[in-house]
């Protein structure tokens, strides 16, 4: 595509164990400028183009299948990182972990990873309970959960294409604790 003067980007995904390219040549919020794209592409001879109407699950463009250099990518390149077993621990301030990866020691690829907003310095994730449902519409499922000593905090649920969404929102019913995002089984 880029040598036919259209603008793209390739991401590689390994699904159940295989390595897959992804090429996307665009994002665009009107459904006529996406015919307009799909048009170009057919006249330029990639005749199998198509533009994909659902969005998968993600966290800030992260998703369960994603690699882990995407993760440095998105979140840039962390002060310290801890690994135990297949777990790696990004630290982005001297506070707490903001990223916490699950991932196949073996390929790089992500099966699951949580996000504490509040211990990243970007402020490019949502941290509170309206920029959530903004992002995401509103769960599937809402439920209650323990958190701190005896407080209890709201959970809301995203399941989507093999995926699960978990957001638990503090105790003051606004605030984003984490995100948390992973391949169901």
């Amino acid at each position: 595509m880029k040598e036919k003067g259209i603008e793209a980007i390739t991401v590689k995904k390994v699904i159940n164990n295989k390595t897959y390219y992804r090429t996307q040549a665009g994002v665009f919020s009107n459904k006529r400028h996406v015919e307009i794209q799909i048009k170009m592409l057919h006249n330029k001879g990639i005749k199998d183009s198509y533009f994909l109407t659902v969005k998968p699950l993600h966290i800030h463009g992260i998703t369960s299948g994603s690699m882990y250099t995407q993760v440095l990518h998105q979140f840039g390149k962390p002060l310290k990182k801890e690994d135990h077993l297949n777990n790696r621990s990004l630290y982005y301030t001297n506070r707490g972990p903001g990223l916490i990866i699950n991932f196949n020691m073996e390929n790089g690829s992500l099966f699951g990873f949580q996000v504490y907003p509040e211990y990243l310095k970007s402020n490019t994730l949502p941290t509170n309970k309206q920029n959530i449902i903004n992002l995401y519409g509103y769960p599937n499922e809402v439920k209650s959960a323990s958190c701190y000593e005896s407080a209890t905090c709201e959970q809301l649920i995203y399941t989507f294409n093999g995926n699960k969404l978990i957001v638990q929102i503090d105790r003051d019913g606004k605030s984003v604790q984490f995100l948390d995002l992973r391949k169901l089984k």
